[in-house]
């Protein structure tokens, strides 16, 4: 599974539109995105190093298809784990994630934005 990162996105968008990519780009958060539910989970993906190094791993207390923070909360990646599918949260910024098939959620991973 090839990763995409907004970086890529915004670089990739620059070249097209001939913008200079020097200055730094302002990051506006939306809904969360669904970025790939339709794939298979793995046992590489049910692994928090799969999806970077500021990642970890968790299983809510309560089954259901929907998980909520106790406030909204921004993550760089969250992966839901429900079944035989993942739903893969790119640049979060809310309180709740769901399984797209609408099974049960076994583990959540969350990855953290690390700052340079």
């Amino acid at each position: 599974m090839k990763k995409t990162t907004l970086a890529a996105w915004a670089i990739a968008g620059s070249a097209v539109l001939g913008v200079s990519t020097a200055a730094p780009a302002m990051a506006t958060y939306s809904p969360p995105y669904v970025h790939d539910y339709t794939d298979p989970a793995t046992s590489q993906t049910n692994k928090p190093g799969y999806w970077g190094d500021n990642c970890y791993k968790f299983e809510p207390k309560y089954e259901s298809h929907k998980y909520y923070f106790s406030h909204k909360r921004y993550f760089k990646t969250v992966v839901v784990k429900a079944g035989r599918q993942i739903t893969v949260f790119e640049h979060f910024y809310g309180k709740k994630v769901y399984s797209e098939n609408g099974k049960d959620i076994s583990h959540i991973i969350i990855c953290k934005p690390t700052y340079k």
